[in-house]
């Protein structure tokens, strides 16, 4: 590997993150392939309010507080230490919304979203192991063990019939464990996502081959975040929070990113945060997760029940041309486009996202 983002690491917070989305944006729609199921159901996104490039006229205002207690669920899943997730819970009904965050967060990132859901029903927002309140082990979790953990946790709470709404490495666990208990998922919304277009990843999407100065492709983005210099930046340099949170082009305020920070307030704390990026097989290396991420693929593209893709300007990981195409490509499925941010959509356009998802759950249900 020659390309480095030392560049990044060094600029400010907000050019760090603007170099980095701006990036995957490019290569998202241009550079990679979607896979069409040959029976798909398209159901085409609505129009967004204007173009995708072009952003209000002021940030939202965001509260950095979270008033509702956690409450703590033992989790002890076969051949897996016994540990207890902690979790966000609000409204009663018979639907219940699951709401799983990403890499650095948890589930404080939801605490704006969470009012407008529990007017339609039941929600449950759990804190991921090893993030948040939820108990921390010493090493680290690969993908299969959270999405055990995650299983063991709608078990103990009774939880069928579920819409998921997804973001990051919750995408990941709530996705494959969705392929795996198709008969217990009624919807799914996916934000800033690992959705085709993202996986599977290959160095041959890049046309540099990832030697150029910067990634120019998602597989070459994962094996930065894997060399030394990546994994620095992350445990060194607080990289997931005081660069991608902080560079948001609408950043949290000093109190949520205070919230974030308390959770990883050292270098050692934040060593299994260099891990999640390790996951991400790149020409499917490791191998260990490549048929986990390509079974749920699969059933995003077959699955019947209804589905929403959240996109944002510029957008991250799943921006307007993939979420688009996940419309067109995927049973059931719309995109829509909730406004300004890189990747932390819940956390800074709460409002846009409550509003999209109702839309969308009174048009589908």
């Amino acid at each position: 590997m020659s390309f480095t983002l030392r560049d990044h690491v060094a600029a400010p917070a907000h050019v760090a993150s603007l170099a980095l989305a701006a990036t995957l944006l490019a290569v998202s729609a241009c550079g990679t392939t979607a896979h069409p199921a040959a029976d798909a159901t398209t159901v085409d996104a609505p129009a967004p309010d204007g173009p995708v490039d072009a952003p209000p006229a002021a940030c939202p205002a965001v509260s950095a507080v979270q008033p509702r207690p956690m409450h703590d669920q033992v989790l002890a899943p076969p051949g897996l230490p016994t540990v207890t997730m902690r979790y966000v819970e609000a409204g009663t009904g018979p639907t219940t919304f699951v709401l799983l965050h990403g890499i650095p967060t948890s589930s404080y990132e939801w605490r704006n979203v969470i009012p407008g859901l529990a007017e339609l029903g039941r929600v449950v927002a759990p804190d991921l192991i090893g993030f948040g309140a939820s108990d921390h082990p010493d090493r680290d979790l690969d993908f299969a063990e959270h999405v055990a953990y995650l299983g063991a946790f709608l078990d103990g709470l009774a939880l069928d019939h579920v819409i998921l709404v997804v973001h990051d490495l919750g995408s990941v666990a709530g996705l494959a464990w969705a392929a795996q208990h198709p008969d217990r998922v009624r919807g799914l919304v996916a934000m800033e996502s690992l959705i085709p277009d993202t996986i599977p990843a290959s160095v041959a999407q890049s046309p540099s081959g990832c030697t150029a100065a910067m990634p120019d492709a998602p597989a070459c983005l994962w094996l930065f975040f894997r060399s030394p210099a990546g994994q620095s930046a992350i445990v060194d340099g607080n990289f997931f929070i005081d660069n991608a949170l902080a560079g948001e082009p609408c950043p949290p305020s000093p109190a949520a990113l205070d919230a974030y920070r308390a959770t990883f307030p050292t270098p050692a704390s934040r060593l299994h945060l260099a891990n999640g990026p390790a996951l991400v097989p790149v020409d499917g290396v490791p191998a260990t997760f490549a048929p986990m991420l390509a079974d749920y693929a699969r059933w995003l593209e077959t699955s019947t029940i209804p589905k929403l893709v959240l996109y944002s300007s510029p957008g991250f990981l799943s921006p307007a041309a993939v979420a688009q195409r996940a419309a067109a490509t995927w049973h059931s499925t719309e995109a829509r486009d909730v406004g300004r941010a890189f990747h932390f959509i819940p956390e800074v356009q709460p409002a846009a996202v409550t509003q999209a998802i109702r839309d969308w759950y009174a048009r589908a249900f």
